[in-house]
């Protein structure tokens, strides 16, 4: 396969998977891309570092969302907390980190699974909080923050 040949190919010690389909809002309309791209995409990626020759002593560094936590109550967030996806989008990641945990426990792969609170740097898409606001201000428009007591840790 395609992915497989990629990462032979590269033949690295350590793969950063960083890649997703994130805008939330479009993941109620959309919610099997998701599903492909967040969870086997990242399946993808997992099987094809097995296939690497000494896989065990390479390293796996997954990209996840601290919305696989959902509307929790307590802060600041704890990775021992439940997962309880509110989006398809955060479903998508939530299974996709379960499935890397399996991973990490019956293939013995190495990485770690990180969980930010928010990420941005996307330049043609302000519908992410820091792109939105760095849009209006740059045309001198107003901002609506649709819950400004949302705290995150």
């Amino acid at each position: 396969m395609a992915r497989a040949n990629a990462v032979k190919t590269a033949n690295p010690a350590i793969i950063v998977h960083l890649a997703a389909l994130s805008p939330i809002r479009d993941s109620f309309e959309r919610p099997f891309e998701y599903q492909q791209a967040n969870l086997v995409g990242t399946m993808n990626v997992a099987h094809a570092m097995l296939e690497l020759p000494d896989f065990k002593n390479r390293k796996l560094l997954i990209a996840s969302t601290a919305e696989v936590y959902g509307l929790q109550k307590k802060v600041p967030l704890k990775e021992t907390l439940p997962l309880k996806p509110s989006s398809p989008y955060a479903v998508s990641k939530a299974a996709a980190d379960l499935y890397i945990q399996m991973m990490f426990n019956s293939f013995d792969l190495h990485g770690t699974i990180m969980r930010p609170a928010n990420s941005y740097g996307r330049k043609f898409d302000n519908s992410f909080l820091v792109e939105y606001l760095v849009t209006q201000m740059l045309k001198d428009e107003g901002v609506y923050i649709g819950a400004p007591d949302s705290v995150r840790d």
